[in-house]
């Protein structure tokens, strides 16, 4: 994995509350405990079905002892075993694929803890599921790197045993736990912030996560935000439930800043009554000045669903016309920033990233996509595009969401330009889907949306660009000769471009940006 060429910052933050979350003195991480492997992952082999979940969800479930069998149907499922951490928590091992890990929480008395869980899919306590982190693999970040450490869910622990039981897929666990957690937490480790931009006024949301690690609902709050100098602003938070996580879009009503940099900024998630405002948690974070003409990050509210996103700008340098629009798909583990600042500056159009979501995200299909089109929108009003110089790429997971976008929205783009991208989500993770039965049948109709191959007729109006290293181990390159072979049928406007002896990331030229672009992360995961 490459650095992308320009390091990004990332906020740093000061906390001036105990309301802030901090990592707790003494976390206790789990070491010991049972694996049961379901049978092991492929991309041509159905898996067995989840004899855990059936047992939870059928009240069959027990705790599990050293070499006991599960049965699901008469049929043996697997075998416990023991496992052990390695002397930093982590277990790293082959068996963690498809399989669950028990681990047994002896707790003196009642209370809320935070589950710091690191590569699992989500687990239970107690029978109850939450939400996991497959995404973190390692204990800390460069500072160029996305991050996933801020997967903090506050569960309810009993006084005596507590069964925790931790699905997974991608060989790896560790888990923390942070006990005597109370009280509404500010997270900032996952803040959502524009970058502001130097001499101009800004008017503008953020948005931060709270974790209410109790077992209250709380109505009627309030996020309240201001700077030195600056009227305060309120953002309504209409409800938190009990032993939950919400991320609160705030308010950032600013006038011009004249000095590029850090300034501090106030947040506070507060009560108001009668007898005046109650703060019941607060901290203060660092937002960046930055120059008009550098890459920078941009926010807005989703239409969607009230949660705030942003995208990068790649400005163009030496603007002679009306502007063109580039607009560009990361990759997975990709941060939407990393992507466009991994480009050169154009002189003829805006280099515009939009996020996914997250840096896996939705593949750029279901919400990615309508994400990435909101985006569009909001950068053609805002820049003042030419219309008819809009074109679409992408790189890796990118690519894959080039062809998803262009195909079902061939007439946003002038040209489409995929680079390493797989084609479907058929042809590079799944094989064995044949129509074979009706629930099958049920299945792949249900995400026919997702076949490129069956609309590739609709990009018949647009340039293509396909460009694809020839010995890409990350996405083959196959994907791309079938999705040639399938363009070439009646398609007469599109280049192929085999790089040779190029893997997945790959330069040849010494100009400045892209495809560096391609050093910013993992691949096509």
């Amino acid at each position: 994995m490459y650095k992308p060429k320009f390091l990004i910052t990332f906020f740093l933050f000061l906390f001036i509350s105990l309301d802030v979350y901090s990592q707790s003195a003494n976390p206790v991480i789990l070491k010991d405990g049972l694996v049961i492997n379901l049978g092991r992952y492929s991309r041509d082999k159905v898996l067995s079905p989840d004899a855990v979940t059936a047992a939870i969800l059928t009240g069959r479930w027990k705790t599990p002892v050293e070499y006991e069998q599960l049965k699901n149907n008469d049929t043996i499922a697997g075998t416990w075993k023991k496992i052990t951490a390695d002397d930093n928590g982590w277990i790293r091992d082959n068996s963690l694929r498809n399989a669950y890990v028990y681990f047994s929480y002896n707790s003196d008395k009642d209370d809320i803890a935070l589950v710091e869980a690191m590569g699992n899919e989500n687990f239970y306590i107690n029978g109850d599921i939450r939400s996991g982190n497959p995404y973190r693999y390692q204990d800390g970040y460069e500072a160029w790197e996305p991050r996933f450490d801020y997967s903090l869910i506050p569960v309810k622990i009993k006084k005596g045993n507590n069964d925790f039981l931790f699905a997974c897929s991608r060989g790896m666990l560790k888990v923390k736990i942070h006990p005597g957690q109370h009280g509404l937490i500010f997270d900032p480790t996952d803040l959502t912030n524009p970058d502001i931009i130097l001499n101009k006024s800004a008017d503008t949301y953020g948005a931060i996560p709270v974790i209410n690690a109790t077992e209250e609902y709380y109505k009627g709050l309030s996020i309240k935000t201001w700077a030195e100098g600056s009227t305060p602003e309120y953002y309504p938070v209409n409800e938190i439930s009990p032993l939950s996580i919400l991320k609160m879009p705030f308010r950032i009503k600013l006038d011009a800043k004249n000095s590029a940099g850090t300034f501090k900024f106030n947040i506070a998630l507060v009560k108001k009554g009668s007898a005046g405002e109650e703060t019941l948690s607060s901290c203060i974070i660092d937002l960046k000045v930055v120059d008009p003409g550098d890459t920078h990050k941009e926010t807005f509210i989703s239409k969607m669903d009230g949660s705030v996103q942003y995208y990068a700008v790649n400005p163009p340098k030496d603007l002679r016309t009306k502007p063109a629009l580039f607009l560009s798909l990361h990759g997975a583990g990709v941060e939407a920033i990393n992507q466009a600042t991994s480009y050169d500056h154009k002189n003829w159009g805006y280099i515009v990233a939009p996020t996914n979501r997250r840096p896996y995200g939705y593949n750029w299909e279901n919400w990615g996509m309508k994400d990435g089109l909101e985006v569009l929108d909001i950068a053609k009003k805002e820049f003042g595009i030419d219309t008819n110089r809009v074109y679409l790429t992408g790189h890796s997971m990118g690519g894959h969401g080039t062809w998803q976008l262009g195909y079902n929205f061939a007439d946003k783009f002038a040209a489409i330009g995929p680079s390493a991208g797989w084609i479907s989500i058929w042809s590079y993770r799944i094989v064995g889907m044949e129509d074979s039965s009706n629930v099958k049948k049920m299945l792949v109709r249900s995400t026919k949306q997702s076949d490129t191959y069956s609309f590739t007729t609709n990009l018949k109006p647009d340039g293509i660009y396909i460009i694809h290293g020839q010995d890409d181990d990350n996405v083959p390159i196959g994907q791309a000769y079938s999705i040639v072979d399938n363009l070439s049928k009646f398609h007469k406007d599109y280049v192929f471009h085999i790089q040779p002896g190029a893997g997945h990331w790959w330069d040849v030229s010494d100009e400045p940006g892209a495809p560096q672009r391609a050093r910013c992360g993992r691949g096509g995961d």
